[in-house]
């Protein structure tokens, strides 16, 4: 196989299970993230292929699928994904509708980055962590940034 792989100038194979899928999009969203050139993985049209596999593992009750639901939104800082999309179902099935939806953009109910983030928190000694997003969690940025903001936003919305 490796000799296929110097003859076509392919270096890796892609993965062909649901969790290498998973985790190889959200390792790119990562490096997008922190600048690194797309190298031709082009994100936008790997989505399908990303929310078909985390959608199985869903299906599937695999434990790691909330964590990568979680990271997908923290990679994004601002991110959400609406709650009734097949994902947003699929994630309050799996997670018996314990983290909170905001509203926003009208009466549409959203899981948002920050949501996501103190959800987890709450509850990830209940499913499988993510090792990039145990990394991500302690980096600087996060630290200093991302959680901060977080952290700004809910208190802003307690005290209305």
């Amino acid at each position: 196989m490796g000799f296929l792989n110097w003859l076509t100038g392919c270096s890796r194979q892609e993965p062909t299970d649901d969790i290498g899928r998973v985790d190889l999009y959200l390792k790119k969203w990562d490096e997008f993230a922190t600048g690194s050139p797309d190298s031709g993985y082009h994100l936008g049209g790997r989505f399908p292929e990303f929310e078909a596999s985390l959608l199985r593992m869903f299906a599937v009750n695999d434990a790691r699928a909330p964590s990568r639901f979680v990271f997908y939104q923290l990679v994004q800082v601002g991110g959400f994904i609406e709650a009734e999309s097949p994902l947003g179902r699929a994630f309050a099935r799996a997670t018996n509708g314990t983290c909170r939806t905001t509203l926003a953009d009208g009466d549409i109910p959203k899981y948002f980055a920050g949501d996501l983030y103190f959800w987890w928190i709450d509850h990830a000694s209940e499913f499988a962590s993510m090792p990039l997003m145990d990394n991500w969690l302690k980096r600087e940025f996060a630290q200093k940034t991302a959680i901060p903001m977080y952290t700004a936003v809910r208190k802003s919305e307690a005290s209305q």
